[in-house]
């Protein structure tokens, strides 16, 4: 599913135009991706009966290219993790 089948849906049970919809996903998602990006290291969203979302630091390692076996280091980054909720997991698993 797309953003835009998903702003349909959400227009079509909530009865709302499907601009409006798409507006309130878009600002969702720009409050995850700014809590997550300027919380730190230890920046986590929850959203209780579907997951949490949490910034985890990835260590730096030094990585060998197999073409030309050269070795390099890469950095330590900062990667995003979704733990799904037991609810989600439950209804998944059903």
């Amino acid at each position: 599913m797309i953003k835009k089948q998903l702003s349909r849906l959400v227009a079509a049970d909530v009865g709302i135009k499907e601009e409006l919809a798409r507006t309130v996903i878009n600002l969702f998602i720009q409050l995850i991706i700014e809590k997550l990006s300027s919380g730190g290291p230890d920046a986590r969203v929850q959203l209780v009966g579907f997951g949490t979302f949490v910034v985890k630091k990835r260590k730096g390692r030094i990585v060998k290219i197999p073409l030309s076996l050269k070795q390099i280091y890469l950095n330590d980054i900062n990667v995003i993790k979704f733990i799904p909720g037991k609810k989600f997991l439950e209804q998944l698993n059903d």
